[in-house]
């Protein structure tokens, strides 16, 4: 039986690497934050939409392994209509969980994660979207990458030759290239 249930998990676990849910990113989005794993190289930004305390949706771009992008995959969904205390909470229940293998409480599909402690090196890769969710709800990551884009945008307008105001906002605001989401296949096709 107990092989039958490790089966199972990694059936959810590939499912959700290969056909990630919610896998978009959110222009409407309240807040958000990003993830970043040098050790196996897995890189994502979180979106949420908060209406209140309840988090009305969530997604996520970005690229990475297969358990990394199948816990943000499953964060997307479980963390949806919860307040932001519930997703605090189940934050600390799959941190203990991933970390020591133990299940407290009911955290439904996150049980697939269970046998990540086992495996030292892939405990970040399945907790690195978690994180990104507690910057994201605390507003820490967010609040630095829009002041660090706010900042890059007036050193450009500052470094520009003198150009018609609209033309210079306009170019402040441009993307910056390879930066952006698209990077390595960040970003659906």
């Amino acid at each position: 039986m107990f092989d039958d249930i490790n089966d199972l998990y990694q059936q959810v676990i590939l499912d959700h690497c290969k056909q990630p849910r919610n896998f978009h990113e959110m222009p409407d989005a309240t807040c958000m934050a990003q993830g970043h794993n040098p050790l196996c190289g897995d890189n994502l930004k979180l979106f949420l939409t908060l209406d209140g305390d309840v988090i009305k949706d969530a997604s996520f771009v970005g690229s990475g392994c297969c358990i990394s992008k199948a816990s943000a995959s499953l964060l997307t969904d479980n963390v949806k209509g919860k307040t932001k205390a519930e997703a605090e909470k189940t934050f600390e229940q799959v941190r203990d969980m991933i970390t020591t293998g133990k299940v407290n409480g009911d955290v439904g599909k996150l049980a697939v994660f269970a046998g990540v402690y086992k495996y030292p090196a892939r405990v970040k890769c399945a907790i690195l979207s978690w994180h990104a969710l507690m910057g994201a709800l605390k507003g820490e990551l967010g609040a630095k990458a829009r002041g660090a884009f706010q900042a890059l945008a007036q050193l450009k307008v500052a470094a520009a030759p003198a150009v018609p105001a609209a033309t210079a906002s306009t170019s402040a605001n441009a993307p910056t290239g390879a930066q952006g989401p698209n990077r390595n296949n960040a970003a659906p096709a």
